[in-house]
């Protein structure tokens, strides 16, 4: 037996506090059955008679008892006759006792009883009554557009670019070509975090710097096209690039933060044009219902950049080369989207936007880039666009758009004013063809005016030329390593023709989109340039003022192969040429001999852990074959040897 002192130890505190005596149990327990012993007895009984009242009503539903028999009629006796006296007797039981002779008859009952109950006399018919007029059908609840509110003619600010180098891996994929955070249908808040991830490692294998036999290891390579900014562009060694896009919302209404950065600090130079930070942030007001079921409005407001002339499949990223036919905006300001129904088949979109650069790059003459600070070079003024576009859309597989971009500056920030009115016109149109079985189509077509350019802000990004002075530098000058002459043209026209087209082999068959593929690539730009010098005019010395006349193209097509759900196999050839015709006498002079033609032979592997995925490492080599005056681009302008063998490493990711 366990000593009481040890279990009251080894109990509980709250336990301890309600022990009582063994003799105190005895009372309790006695009490407690004295008190309980009465109520335990008549609960037993009532739980017996109820359970013998279940049995019977049990056994009379299965075998009811038969029914009494009914009751003989009394015999009448016969008459009696007339002449003789009943005979005298006691009456019988139950029977009253005869009257007395001479007494006055018992009154004679009204109603005699018939042997059984009187019956109920049957109720009266309810009046029908009268038919209440009919209510009329309530009306059915309006339609609702099922399609998405289109915020742009093109692509969104948060519109995920992947770059050429997984494009062809994205045509025939089912998606939604408006993939974005705003196109939700919540009743609610929502929150949306996407992002962009590319980050890669370029080698070169070239000439070495001290002109001595042998080849050398380059980082970042020494290859022609490098710098998006330059014409010659063929995006083979993507710059890095991370994006971060913030959204919150509810079905009327989003706010976007994107952040941007374009290099990685750790593993690179701190460089302020690139590191980035919050680049855009702005709100997004629609109204889905402006139009009842024919379509609605959507207005964005804040600091943002939208994309016109993108060449990628359904308008989701800017294709091979990497460029905007129309352009790229980079303001503050507003864009008004009206998207219409004009029946289930077609649809039409107008867009009208205006904003202004927040605040052009202070001018200093005696600045110059020392790593972490940005410069301008020229006065850069205050620089606004205005833009318009319109699309009209048939089921959704075949857009058709037009587009009018204008930029320009009051050249406010020089003390006399050079040249004229600084401004930058761009207008075309394009068609874009998805789905149907046969792949993703583009061609644009776009007209630059230009002049005075070098005075534009970075407002207006259009194909190769990031600004004002990129436009000038892509398009009108280039400075000669040899000779270490530079034009001084800012003015001109640029007449463009971009042109794509992917299709995948198992689509046009009637395959499952997933799986074992071949896809096939062709894509091309032409450009033709063209700029009358402006001699005598300020600014405009005769000694630097060439007579452009360029038709440029490049061309290109790819294959891949997926061959696996982990890996891709590809091969891509480019060829590029910087004038399809003889250079005019000034261009000869400013840069004499040779050619600047060359080939790109981009042979691929792409690594990823399903068939369809948005995350990719990508081994890519890329030889090139050179022509004499092919030189590299940005950031080696003065190095007159290009590296022929190129090897890239890319980290790409889309969540």
């Amino acid at each position: 037996m366990i000593p009481s002192g040890h279990l009251r130890g080894s109990l509980q505190p709250r336990q301890r506090s309600l022990q009582v005596t063994e003799k105190e149990k005895i009372t309790n327990c006695s009490a407690l059955r004295c008190r309980t012993k009465q109520p335990f007895g008549w609960v037993l009984a009532a739980a017996v008679a109820l359970r013998l009242i279940t049995l019977g009503e049990a056994a009379l539903a299965a075998d009811p008892p038969p029914k009494p028999p009914e009751a003989a009629p009394a015999p009448v006796p016969p008459p009696a006759p007339v002449d003789s006296p009943p005979a005298a007797g006691p009456p019988a039981t139950g029977q009253a006792p005869a009257p007395a002779e001479g007494a006055a008859p018992p009154p004679a009952p009204t109603d005699s009883p018939t042997g059984g109950p009187e019956p109920v006399p049957a109720l009266e018919a309810m009046p029908a009554l009268p038919e209440l007029p009919a209510l009329p059908e309530a009306p059915p609840p309006p339609a609702r557009r099922m399609k998405s509110l289109r915020i742009s003619t093109g692509a969104a600010p948060t519109a995920v670019d992947l770059g050429s180098e997984v494009a062809i891996n994205e045509v025939g994929r089912g998606d939604n070509y408006n993939d974005d955070a705003t196109e939700s249908v919540n009743k609610g808040w929502w929150f949306s975090l996407k992002g962009y991830v590319r980050m890669p490692m370029r080698i070169g294998l070239g000439p070495r710097d001290d002109r001595q036999p042998g080849l050398q290891l380059h980082s970042p390579p020494r290859v022609p096209g490098q710098n998006s900014s330059d014409w010659t562009y063929l995006a083979l060694a993507s710059n890095p690039v991370v994006n971060m896009y913030l959204t919150v919302g509810n079905p009327r209404l989003s706010a976007s933060v994107i952040m941007a950065a374009n290099t990685a600090e750790d593993a690179g130079f701190q460089d302020l044009d690139q590191v980035g930070g919050i680049t855009q942030a702005y709100l997004t007001l629609k109204f889905p219902d402006a139009f009842g079921t024919r379509g609605g409005v959507a207005l964005t407001a804040g600091s943002f950049s939208m994309r016109w002339g993108n060449a990628g499949p359904g308008e989701r990223s800017s294709g091979y080369y990497g460029s905007y036919v129309f352009g790229r905006t980079h303001l503050a300001g507003e864009d008004l989207t009206a998207d219409i129904d004009l029946n289930d088949r077609f649809e039409l979109v107008l867009e009208h936007g205006i904003g202004a650069f927040i605040e052009p790059v202070p001018f200093d003459p005696g600045q110059l880039k020392n790593g972490f600070l940005p410069t301008a070079t020229d006065r850069q003024g205050s620089t606004f666009v205005n833009h318009a576009h319109a699309m009209l859309a048939f089921d959704d597989w075949l857009r058709v758009g037009a587009h009018l971009l204008n930029c320009w500056s009051p050249n406010d920030t020089s003390p006399i004013p050079i040249g004229g009115q600084p401004r930058m016109n761009v207008y075309g149109g394009d068609v874009h063809v998805d789905g149907l079985g046969v792949g993703s189509g583009y061609i644009g077509v776009s007209r630059v005016t230009a002049n005075n350019v070098t005075l534009l802000a970075p407002a207006l990004q259009v194909m190769h030329g990031t600004s004002g002075v990129g436009f000038r530098n892509t398009f009108f000058i280039r400075k000669d390593p040899v000779t270490n002459r530079t034009p001084s043209n800012d003015q001109g026209t640029v007449d463009s023709i971009v042109f794509q087209y992917i299709v995948r082999l198992g689509k046009l068959l009637g395959r499952s989109p997933i799986g074992r593929d071949t896809t096939l690539a062709l894509f091309g730009m032409y450009s033709h340039v063209r700029s009358v010098p402006l001699v005598g005019a300020q600014g405009h010395p005769a000694n630097s003022e060439l007579d452009i006349n360029d038709h440029r193209l490049k061309v290109g097509g790819e294959v891949e192969v997926a061959a696996h759900k982990y890996f891709n196999f590809g091969v891509r050839g480019d060829y590029v040429q910087m004038n399809l015709t003889d250079r005019s006498p000034s261009e000869q002079n400013l840069s004499p001999g040779g050619t600047d033609t060359f080939w790109a032979l981009s042979p691929r592997l792409l690594i990823h852990t399903n068939w369809k995925s948005k995350e990719y490492v990508i081994v890519d080599y890329t030889h090139y074959f050179l022509g004499p005056r092919t030189y590299p681009g940005s950031p080696y302008s003065t190095i007159l040897k290009a590296d022929p063998h190129m090897l890239s490493i890319t980290a790409l990711l889309s969540f």
